[in-house]
């Protein structure tokens, strides 16, 4: 289990801790591709760096779902899901996502809910949109600086690199999935949701 905790900026007045668990998807896809398939929404992560990997968000049971994508894995697995035009996608760098799925014979439909995007919609004169400087923003929690409940103690994320890294990853779908209905109500209320 992991707790997203307060840093220092925007938080520092008051701490915020959400709680998620996170696990490797084996063999087994169908139970998340059925809740994405009931719920017609999918929040994910593609890294597209290093070891090419997805991260899920598994809304009914707060838990963050990842596995490596191969070519296999990704036409196999998670095409229909990307093709399917009834399915809500939400991410990051939708445009770079999409040009991945292309290369990998995949046409991804309805990939409508970029976070990068959307902030940029809300404020269109701060320099950066990372998902570090959005979740510190919007959320007041710092994805960066969080704790791994087994160990009861806060982690620094580059102790034992390659296991934080993930558990970054981890960190980022989980604030795609908060910060889209935060977004969400930004942009309607400043009437740019069209755009997005």
């Amino acid at each position: 289990m992991i707790d997203l905790i307060c840093g220092e900026g925007a938080c520092a007045k008051e701490k915020v801790s959400y709680q998620f668990e996170y696990e490797e998807l084996k063999n087994d896809f169908s139970y998340i591709i059925e809740q994405i398939n009931d719920l017609k929404r999918m929040y994910y992560y593609i890294d597209l760096k290093n070891e090419k990997a997805i991260y899920l968000f598994d809304e009914k049971n707060n838990k963050i779902l990842y596995t490596n994508l191969t070519c296999k894995i990704l036409k196999e697995k998670f095409k229909d899901l990307f093709e399917n035009a009834n399915i809500l996608k939400c991410g990051t760098n939708l445009k770079e996502d999409w040009r991945f799925l292309k290369e990998n014979e995949i046409t991804a439909k309805n990939m409508m809910f970029d976070i990068h995007v959307a902030a940029y919609l809300i404020n269109s004169t701060k320099g950066k949109y990372n998902i570090e400087e959005l979740s510190q923003e919007y959320l007041n929690y710092d994805v960066s600086n969080f704790s791994n409940n087994k160990e009861n103690n806060q982690m620094n994320l580059f102790d034992a690199e390659e296991q934080k890294i993930d558990e970054r990853k981890c960190a980022y779908v989980f604030a795609i999935y908060k910060l889209h209905s935060v977004l969400e109500r930004k942009t309607k209320r400043n009437k740019c949701v069209g755009a997005i």
